[in-house]
Parts: C-alpha cells; sequence; structure tokens
C-alpha cells in the first residue's frame, strides 16, 4: 500500500495529483484531492475526495454527462409518452437481472441461466441463484442517503434493501457511489454500523411448458411466463413465507390447479405483506378455498394488483384480499363457492365476476370501492361506500354497515327478481331499477324504479326511504305491463316511506311510528293496519275491507273505494274505511264510492269509535246512489266530525251522515257534528242526517 505524489494532466481528460493502490489508502488522501487508484478497471480510475471526505467516481460522474435532453428528439418516448422529469415510469416489471428456463433446451446445471445456456426447471434456478447479500453503512433520519460504506460493489442499483432505520418495504437502491446508496425512501431513524440486507431482483423468463413441484416463492424471485402452461399439484404454488420486503411479481403464462388442494397465492400472517402483481394469460384450479388469499398478522398493508382475462376457480372461492391498502382486479372471475372477498381500504374493479346466483359474487368490507362491471351472484358490501357501474343479478344482497356519510351509489340495477336486498345502516342510492323485494332495517334508500314484489321496514333505527317510481316494471314472460310492488309493510320506529309515482299495490300495512307519503301515481290497496300516518297526495284505487285506522289518513288527493262483505261476524257489507280512535282528515281532494252492494247503507267511512273524520278545504265527496257517506256505528263513535264545507252527491233520503236504527247496528245512536262552511247537495231533498233519528248540530 502507498500513496504516490505526481502530477499527471489531462489523464483521461482530467489532471490528478496522487496515485494509491488501493481503497486502503483513501484515508491518506486529503480532501478537495483528484487522484488515481490503479487497482481500479483496466489502467486505473480517476477518483474525487471531496471536502466532506467523500469519495466519487470523477470518470464515471463527468464522462457520462450529456446534452439537455428533449422528449422525442435525443430521447425516445413510451407509447408517446415522455420519460422525462421526475417520479417512476410503470413497466412490466421493475428493473431486475434476468434468469433464463427452457423446459426442452434446458439443463439443470449450477452456473447456467443465460439465454443461451438456459435452466430446465424453475424449482433448480431459484435454488441455483443466490440474490441475498450484506452491507455496513450510516444512516440519517430523513436522508435519502446511506454512507460509510466500505464498497459498493457488490450492490446493484435495483437492489431492495432491509434494515434497522428504513422503511421495511420496497425500499430500493436508485444510484450509488463508491461508498454510498441512494434510496428511493428517506431513512426513519440515524443510526451508525447499520447491518443492511440486499436484495437482488431476478426475473425468471420461461420458455415452453412446465409441471411445477414445489413452491416457487422466493423473496426478489419474479416470473415472466410468456405463453407458458403451467401446472401444480396439491400445494400452494406462491406460498409467502417471508415477510414482504420485496413485491412478487408473475407476469403472463396459462395456468392450471389439478386437484383440490392446488392454490395460487397464500400471504397470510405477516406483519409486512408484500404487494402483488399479477398479469397473467389465464388461470383454472379445482381448488377448495380461496385461490389467492392474503391477510397480514400486525404492520403494513399492501397493495393486489390483478389482471387475468378468464380466472375460473371451478370448485371454490376467487380471492379473499383482507388488510390490504389497494385491490385492483381487471378481468373476468368465476367462482363456484363465491366470488371476491376484499377489505381494502381502496377496490377498483373492472370486469365481470359470476358465481351460482344463491352465493356471493363480491363483498367487501370498510371499503371505498368503484365497480365498472357486472355481478352475477350475490352482492354484500358491509360498512363500504363507492360507486357500482353495473348490474347485480344474484338472489341474495345485501349493503349494510353504520359507517360513511358517502353512499353507496349504483349506477345500474339489481336484476334478479327472486330473492332480496338488505340495506341495513348505509346510505344507498340506485340510479336503475331494483327487481328484489327490499328488507330495510336502518340507513336512507333512494331507488329509481322499485320494481320489487315488496318492501318492509323494520326495527327502531329511523331507516327512510324514496321511491320515484314503484311498480310499472314489463314482465318479460307475458309481455305488458305487471303491478310488481306489491306488498309494503312499514314498522318501524319512526320509518319513513315517499313513493313519487308510479302504479303498484295491494296490501299496505303501516305501524305506529310509520309514515307513508304517497305523492303521485296510481295504487290499489288493501290497508290492513293504519296505526302509523298514511299522506295521500295521488291516486288510491279499489281501496277495500282496511282495517280500522287508529293512527292518521290525509288524503289530499283521490281515494276511490267500493263497499264490500266484510268478516264483522254479521256478514254483511260494510265501509272500506274504519275509524275508530284514529283520524280521518279529507284534506281537499276526493272520495268517491262509485259502486255500492245491497245491504249498506254507507260506502265510505264508518266511525266505530272516538277518533276524528274532518272534511275541509272543500273536498268532493261522492257515493253511489242509495249509500250515505259516513255510517256511525256504536255511542262511543257519536262526535268529532267536522265538516269544513264539502259537495255530495248523497241519495234521495240520505244525507252527509247516516246513524242508521238497524238492530244489527246496535241500536239508535246520536251524533255530533260540527259544521263550518257551506255544502252543496247532488239532490236538493237531501240533508245532513237521516230522519230516522235526531242528532245534535253544532
Amino acid at each position: 500500500m502507498a500513496v504516490r505524489s505526481i502530477i499527471v494532466s489531462g489523464g483521461n481528460g482530467i489532471g490528478y495529483t496522487k496515485e494509491v493502490d488501493s481503497s486502503a489508502d483513501y484515508s491518506s488522501i486529503a480532501n478537495n484531492t483528484y487522484f488515481k487508484d490503479i487497482s481500479l478497471g483496466v489502467g486505473g480510475m480517476i477518483l474525487y475526495k471531496s471536502n466532506t471526505g467523500e469519495i466519487l467516481e470523477i470518470y464515471g460522474s463527468l464522462a457520462g454527462k450529456q446534452d439537455l435532453l428533449v422528449s422525442g428528439v435525443n430521447i425516445k418516448t413510451i407509447n408517446g409518452a415522455s420519460i422525462l422529469g421526475s417520479g417512476d415510469v410503470s413497466t412490466e416489471f421493475p428493473q431486475s437481472k434476468k434468469i433464463f428456463v427452457d423446459s426442452t433446451y434446458g439443463i439443470d446445471a449450477t452456473g447456467r441461466g443465460s439465454q443461451v445456456k438456459p435452466y430446465l426447471t424453475p424449482e433448480f434456478a431459484l435454488s441455483d441463484t443466490t440474490n441475498i447479500g450484506t452491507f455496513i453503512g450510516d444512516t440519517t433520519n430523513n436522508s435519502y442517503t446511506i454512507t460509510n460504506i466500505l464498497n459498493t460493489s457488490s450492490i446493484s442499483v435495483g437492489d431492495f434493501l432491509y434494515g434497522t432505520g428504513l422503511t421495511t418495504y420496497n425500499t430500493r437502491v436508485i444510484a450509488k457511489t463508491l461508498n454510498s446508496v441512494t434510496i428511493n425512501y428517506p431513512a426513519t431513524a440515524t443510526g451508525t454500523g447499520i447491518t443492511v440486507t440486499t436484495y437482488t431482483p431476478y426475473t425468471l423468463i420461461l420458455s415452453g411448458n412446465f409441471i411445477a413441484t414445489s413452491n416457487w416463492y422466493k423473496l426478489g424471485m419474479w416470473f415472466d411466463c410468456g405463453n407458458s402452461y403451467i401446472t401444480y399439484g396439491a400445494f400452494t404454488l406462491f406460498d409467502v413465507n417471508t415477510e414482504g420486503y420485496v413485491p412478487l411479481w408473475i407476469n403472463g403464462g396459462y395456468w392450471n390447479g389439478s386437484t383440490a388442494s392446488s392454490k395460487f397465492i397464500s400471504s397470510l400472517s405477516k406483519s409486512i405483506m408484500p404487494d402483488i402483481y399479477v398479469n397473467i394469460k389465464d388461470y383454472k384450479s379445482l381448488f377448495t378455498g380461496y385461490n389467492i388469499e392474503t391477510g397480514r398478522a400486525t404492520g403494513r398493508q399492501s397493495q393486489n394488483n390483478i389482471k387475468c382475462p378468464n380466472f375460473v376457480c371451478v370448485a371454490g372461492y376467487v380471492a379473499n384480499m383482507s388488510d390490504v391498502w389497494n385491490t385492483i382486479w381487471d378481468g373476468y372471475c368465476y367462482g363456484t363457492l363465491g366470488g371476491i372477498i376484499s377489505q381494502a381500504q381502496n377496490l377498483v374493479f373492472t370486469g365481470l365476476v359470476e358465481t351460482p346466483s344463491s352465493v356471493w359474487s363480491l363483498a367487501t368490507a370498510n371499503c371505498n370501492m368503484t365497480v365498472n362491471g357486472h355481478i352475477y351472484g350475490g352482492l354484500l358490501m358491509y360498512s363500504s361506500h363507492g360507486t357500482f357501474n353495473g348490474d347485480a343479478y344474484g338472489v341474495t344482497n345485501q349493503l349494510a354497515g353504520q359507517t360513511y356519510s358517502s353512499p353507496v351509489v349504483m349506477n345500474g340495477s339489481i336484476k334478479n327478481m327472486s330473492g332480496a336486498l338488505t340495506v341495513d345502516g348505509c346510505h344507498v342510492i340506485i340510479n336503475g331499477g331494483c327487481h328484489q323485494s327490499v328488507v330495510h332495517t336502518s340507513g336512507s334508500l333512494d331507488i329509481m324504479r322499485m320494481a320489487g314484489q315488496s318492501y318492509t321496514q323494520s326495527g327502531s333505527n329511523y331507516p327512510h326511504a324514496v321511491f320515484h317510481h314503484a311498480g310499472g316494471e314489463q314482465a318479460s314472460a307475458i309481455g305488458g305491463e305487471h303491478i310488481g310492488l306489491s306488498y309494503i309493510n312499514l314498522n318501524a320506529t319512526n320509518g319513513w316511506l315517499t313513493v313519487l309515482s308510479g302504479y303498484y299495490g295491494n296490501q299496505l300495512i303501516i305501524a305506529s311510528g310509520s309514515t307513508f307519503v304517497k305523492k303521485g301515481g296510481y295504487m290499489n290497496a288493501y290497508i290492513s293496519t293504519l296505526a302509523g300516518t298514511l299522506i295521500n297526495h295521488g291516486y288510491i284505487k279499489n281501496l277495500y275491507r282496511s282495517g280500522a285506522i287508529t293512527g292518521k289518513l290525509i288524503n289530499k288527493g283521490v281515494i276511490e273505494t267500493w263497499s264490500d262483505k266484510g268478516n264483522d261476524g254479521a256478514d254483511i257489507y260494510q265501509p272500506c274505511i274504519v275509524v275508530s280512535t284514529g283520524t280521518f282528515i279529507q284534506d281537499g281532494g276526493q272520495l268517491i264510492c262509485p259502486i255500492g252492494f245491497p245491504g249498506t247503507k254507507s260506502g265510505l267511512i264508518r266511525k266505530t269509535g272516538t277518533g276524528k273524520v274532518i272534511f275541509k278545504n272543500q273536498p268532493l265527496i261522492k257515493v253511489a246512489n242509495g249509500l250515505a257517506p259516513i255510517e256511525i256505528l256504536g255511542s262511543s263513535a257519536n262526535g268529532n266530525i267536522s265538516n269544513f264545507g264539502c259537495i255530495t252527491n248523497c241519495a234521495d233520503g240520505f244525507g252527509l251522515l247516516n246513524t242508521f236504527s238497524d238492530t244489527s247496528y246496535n241500536g239508535t245512536h246520536y251524533p255530533i257534528v260540527d259544521l263550518v262552511g257551506g255544502s252543496l247537495y247532488e239532490d236538493p231533498t237531501n240533508n245532513i242526517f237521516d230522519y230516522t233519528n235526531s242528532a245534535y248540530l253544532h
């Protein structure tokens, strides 16, 4: 070892004043000095020791300088896009070294792997390749440079690093000098003499067809399979058995799992989950579980990026990707037992998920999702929000979870007419049609076209719903219109339903605390229970044999009734609106009974208890000839009838109110009526009351 003084001008284009035999002499060189190390390269290399003592490769640094780069002029573009500027350029694989494997011309022997001397099998190539090393250096918190490395000759640009004070995943070398390396993430702590592990990435380039015999996963080893066919047996082909400091890349290939135990990728119970990038041409497996499964123990969440035009799981599930940061899935996938579970912070799915209609195709939890495609199977979204741009065809669909103020927006339809959609605790907007029955227990629901057979509210968590159009869906099997929505059951605490238009109806149940606002449209209805509130602004036709009103019915639109034979013990015909302890308010609008049956004397309202009947704002009251509008039944029903002006066409001899003396109606009663404003009768011989009994008129 020696340091010699020498003056050389223009050596390799640069002058220097010292010459050394090896790197052991560097410490004897003064700062700010150009010198030559004769042990490097052919004829030596000129170096520079800076004012901080850092050793720089002068020839490599200066000789490599070039003119200003102009995109598309003196530097190429990638698919027309500039590669100038900061940041990464996405490619199929990051920078890596190549190992060639050929199932026809390869030989499994140590030292092979070149394009002209390929390996025969991936298993031998993996075992014959050492891609792990170590070095010692110093870190400074928030610095991108690891310094005081004895020699960086064994470190390659592109190597992944792991060590104390470094980000624990995807930390890479992006530049180096003789004694330092620059990394892509800043150090997280300051340390001296830190041992750093290096992982040099290699890509196995496969040619031919292969039958895998063991786990192909090795940290830092990637696969570019081209058009190769790969078959594997009763094991997990990529079993992540180490912490995921380095991402996993799999590109190309046609993959076939031949047994019920042939699992594709498993990354479970690791503190550091690797990012997984899969871009393959075809996948089929007989595996009975999750063909791709990820789930961490603690620590870092990963990113999964899966692309495959045909991912078919003949006997199992597609994937369960839990505790990941981002999941991006592109392509068609099928699972006999189930589709994709995603507990990612963000999910982007483009394509189609198919399962049997009775099992779920897509299940999300705590997820911000964007789905661009159709779901042929059940849809389960828990504590999730985002946009669904497609249709769902499954029997069972559930949207649940008390979380985000942001909604689940479906810009398609729920197509399957069997089964049910459950909405529990989230905000859902369906901008297409819902062909399924709906069970709604909490949260809000906004449906553009409700064509399911029934809608039910229940529970104590204030469900609210708006149907822009109800029923009236085309029945493809028989042609023409069918009612669709035929059963509405509002049985929730402070539940609320508003229907804006449509043609629907049959049975209506409104329990105490529930409200139904009918803004428009056409409804056939049998109201079996009205303990809550019904507000009608539209048209209710053929209202018949309804249960007693113990809540409130406010009619601002049109109700057309018909008296029918009831089941009141006497087997007689009865009016269709029965007011018990509740309130009936005819607020303008019309109340009509065009058809009356013999044996009944009233076609509209029977008052049986202490409730109220109020006519106001000049409603039109029309009854069939021979029928009176109101029947008072029982002494407890007297009073609480307010007439603020109405128009009737009661038949001759019948007034607004008929008390009836028939013994079948429990004798003579004396109604009390508040008459405010004028009334107009179609027949001038009519009076407010019949002449059979007396009444009090206020």
